[in-house]
């Protein structure tokens, strides 16, 4: 039984660890380059990170423009556990379910 239950809580650690989002912000046509949300200027192909909001940015092509592609942690949810952030940049900056052993 306790190798059933260890086995559960290994899978939902599981899918609590890949729960993330994705977005994307298409840039005004005929732009050269994306621009964030600050006003700051990224080449096609450049990769930045918010470390605030913990999300990975890319500027890419897209239809016939470019766009900014975003990743991000998503929500977690471990009930009983405490959700610990994590350090560096994205995916390492997500919170990370803590659980006590019984």
């Amino acid at each position: 039984m306790k190798k059933l239950i260890f086995s559960l809580v290994l899978i939902c650690i599981f899918f609590i660890a890949i729960e993330a989002y994705t977005y994307i912000a298409p840039q005004e046509p005929g732009s050269v380059d994306c621009t964030d949300e600050l006003g700051v200027h990224h080449p096609l192909g450049e990769v930045w990170y918010n470390e605030e909001r913990c999300e990975r940015l890319v500027c890419q092509g897209y239809g016939n423009g470019l766009s900014i592609t975003g990743s991000g942690c998503g929500i977690v949810s471990a009930p009983g556990c405490k959700l610990v952030k994590g350090s560096g940049s994205y995916p390492k900056c997500c919170p990370k379910p803590v659980c006590r052993k019984r």
